[in-house]
């Protein structure tokens, strides 16, 4: 059996949908697990009425207190051999189901493509063998210059079939004090106990952007969240002996630039459209996660060539130029690119 979780939160526009995607799945030996977060719209209400129209359907209700410890009540309550994620806004393929069932490799995780609903967009790949380290590297950070291309968010726990005796006899969890990158984390945890992922092809997820989605929320506290990211994965990482591996190495180098700069300082600036008064304290956030991590950045084992092309001038000039002097550059260039 396949428990199917699916949190939500203030998603009555699409919640009918998204479950109505799972009862007609071809493949019918499934629970659907509700965990209904809080919701102040009509959610939980067509929730109950799916509950009504299929006894496979449970609506687990609760305060509200994140999509961390919703998936984590899902988890706590799921009975099936099988675990999958749902996110209450998307929906899955008809199929989709009965074909991950149908692959399921000992000892790897399976996975499967994704579309974006409302763009001409699909993630594919076809059907491969992905070696561990390769994996967690994906999971790390979106790779360049690989065989195969998972999409930008492969780091997401979606799309994804996990096997719950792994997960209970481990006790993996997704981390509560954490609102951002919990799936990355969740996804690593697993990963690294497995020799790989069984990449099945298809676009059997339905992925839908929102402009309120968690990933896009201003947040006035993005240093803090980067730090507590940082220091969870490193625990991961270090745990597990990945950072051994040159494609985590590389990935991971990627990521912690990206963590400076596309989180901490392009998203307050750019995205939350700061002003120059605030300019100060985001340049000195920035700087101080640097130094922070400096034994990580100052990596000399590191090929400079095996990042990013926007992140590899940072690698070097990390060495030779201020901090605040990297947070100019950076804007620069971005403003040179016209982005």
């Amino acid at each position: 059996m396949i428990s199917v979780i699916i949190p939500a939160y203030n998603c009555e526009q699409y919640i009918e949908e998204c479950v109505t995607s799972i009862l007609e799945q071809t493949y019918e030996n499934f629970e659907v697990l509700i965990v209904d977060d809080g919701s102040t719209d009509h959610t939980a209400e067509i929730a109950q009425k799916l509950m009504m129209r299929d006894t496979r359907v449970e609506v687990i209700s609760m305060k509200n207190q994140g999509v961390s410890h919703a998936r984590n009540v899902g988890l706590a309550n799921a009975k099936g051999e099988f675990v999958t994620f749902l996110d209450a806004d998307d929906y899955l393929s008809p199929y989709i189901l009965e074909k991950a069932v149908g692959c399921v490799r000992p000892n790897l995780l399976t996975a499967w493509g994704y579309t974006i609903i409302g763009r001409n967009s699909k993630e594919n790949v076809q059907n491969c063998v992905i070696d561990k380290y390769e994996a967690i590297a994906s999971a790390i950070c979106t790779r360049q210059k690989v065989d195969y291309y998972l999409g930008d968010n492969f780091r997401a726990v979606w799309g994804k079939l996990f096997d719950r005796e792994i997960i209970l006899e481990h006790s993996i969890a997704f981390p509560e004090d954490l609102p951002v990158g919990e799936d990355a984390l969740f996804l690593l945890q697993y990963l690294a106990l497995c020799d790989g992922v069984n990449y099945i092809g298809g676009e059997g997820y339905n992925y839908r952007i929102l402009g309120n989605s968690a990933v896009r929320k201003p947040r006035n506290n993005l240093l803090e969240l980067d730090v507590l990211q940082m220091e969870y994965m490193l625990r991961i990482l270090k745990q597990n002996k990945c950072l051994d591996s040159l494609p985590v190495k590389i990935s991971f180098h990627n990521w912690k630039w990206q963590l400076a700069f596309s989180s901490l300082l392009e998203n307050s600036i750019v995205v939350n459209k700061c002003g120059n008064a605030q300019r100060k304290s985001i340049f000195e956030d920035t700087c101080f996660f640097i130094r922070k991590y400096k034994n990580i950045y100052d990596d000399y084992t590191l090929n400079i060539n095996c990042l990013y092309k926007k992140y590899r001038v940072f690698q070097f000039l990390y060495r030779i130029v201020p901090d605040r002097m990297l947070c100019f550059i950076y804007l620069g260039m971005r403003k040179i690119r016209g982005k």
